[in-house]
């Protein structure tokens, strides 16, 4: 969902085939119950543990490289070939979902099995915790590590547990785990280690990690845009008409990604949009290269939003009367408010945005400051932070 899109396609699946990965592991659990269950335990832990820290980079890395692989060997992206790209994307998420599904389906039957002569081990129990953390998983994951963290570090500290996990495990059961042959021992170990240096290696480098995925990314994305409607005679790779992006800054706020880029801009570009948009001329100083997504859908270009923000609001004003009170919905970025300000004979202006961090950067970032010329913190200006459809159905003022 957060690299593709289509949250109730890609929910269904990927639930669907964990449900159905639960019972094949606790099905094949059954198997190997009279062998060391303690080992086998201690090593779907570590495993867990281990595609807990790498399954985000992993499903990273394998969408960038089926967007390279079109990248380099079609014109431009096709209906055809995004639809191949989601084909095998879609196997290869099967397959990982597919592995995690097992090895946690087979969690519950081992810890019977070891635990089934204590008290403190009886299946009964063992469910209602298995299903309190599945219901504190899910509210956390949504409220709290997703927003908070995002997918990197949800998947470092969903790793982190399960090593934890492993490790009191064995501490629990180290007498019976003696018993082990010297070759299930080393097995033991060597997964344990593994575990550990993937967990410190992608601690150290998920920020370099991700903020490389971001930029090549959505430079991928810009240059099939622009090369599809530019020139389809050479591959994607070789177009020399759109500048890739250098730099992301990324943000994560309770509702939605943010994504600041930054790229090299070309002087044909300033000098093409500077005849349609004067106030490249005017202002030399505004931030040519800054371009913001949010949930990876492109919001506004630096380079050209002057000239939509000035068709929306002074069209409307030319075209009617002119307005003393104004409401924005949405707009959190301050560029309408800017526009509106223009217009001496508006008294008041009401912003309503739902997302309190698209306001804060458009008021701290400076880059966005400079963009929206400090806009949001104007007298006429009145900041709400609530849903557009809430206030507008308990709102009194006429606007």
């Amino acid at each position: 969902v957060y690299l593709q899109g289509n949250t109730q396609f890609w929910y269904s699946i990927t639930i669907s085939i964990f449900i159905l990965s639960l019972g094949l592991g606790s099905y094949l659990a059954t198997k190997i119950l009279q062998l060391h269950s303690e080992f086998f335990l201690f090593a779907v832990e570590m495993i867990l543990s281990l595609l807990g820290v790498v399954v985000a980079p992993l499903l990273i890395v394998l969408h960038l490289f089926l967007l390279e692989l079109v990248r380099q060997h079609y014109l431009w992206v096709s209906y055809e070939s995004t639809i191949a790209i989601e084909a095998v994307y879609l196997l290869l998420v099967c397959l990982i979902t597919s592995v995690i599904g097992c090895l946690t389906g087979a969690e519950i039957p081992l810890f019977g099995k070891i635990f089934s002569d204590k008290q403190y081990g009886k299946i009964n129990r063992v469910l209602a915790l298995d299903y309190l953390g599945s219901l504190l998983g899910s509210v956390g994951f949504a409220l709290w590590l997703l927003p908070d963290y995002d997918l990197i570090d949800t998947g470092l500290f969903i790793g982190t547990l399960n090593l934890f996990a492993a490790f009191t495990l064995f501490w629990v059961t180290r007498f019976k785990v003696k018993s082990l042959s010297l070759g299930s021992f080393t097995v033991f170990v060597a997964i344990l280690l593994c575990s550990i240096t993937v967990l410190v290696t992608v601690l150290l480098n998920k920020s370099e990690f991700y903020d490389y995925f971001l930029t090549v990314n959505y430079s991928i994305k810009k240059d099939a845009d622009v090369d599809a409607d530019v020139d389809r005679s050479t591959p994607l790779s070789s177009s020399k008409n759109s500048s890739s992006y250098t730099k992301v800054n990324h943000y994560r706020s309770l509702y939605q990604s943010i994504d600041l880029l930054f790229r090299d801009i070309e002087q044909y570009e300033i000098e093409l949009f500077s005849l349609i948009n004067r106030r490249l001329v005017r202002e030399q100083e505004l931030p040519y290269d800054l371009v913001l997504y949010l949930d990876r859908h492109k919001q506004l270009d630096t380079i050209t939003e002057s000239i939509y923000h000035e068709y929306m609001v002074d069209v409307p004003i030319l075209l009617t009367s002119l307005p003393k009170k104004v409401l924005v919905l949405g707009g959190g970025d301050g560029l309408i408010i800017r526009r509106l300000l223009k217009w001496q004979e508006i008294e008041e202006i009401t912003l309503v945005e739902l997302d309190e961090m698209v306001i804060d950067l458009a008021k701290n970032h400076p880059q966005l400051v400079k963009l929206n010329t400090d806009s949001l913190v104007d007298p006429k200006v009145t900041v709400i932070v609530d849903d557009a459809y809430r206030f507008v159905r308990h709102c009194d003022v006429k606007y």
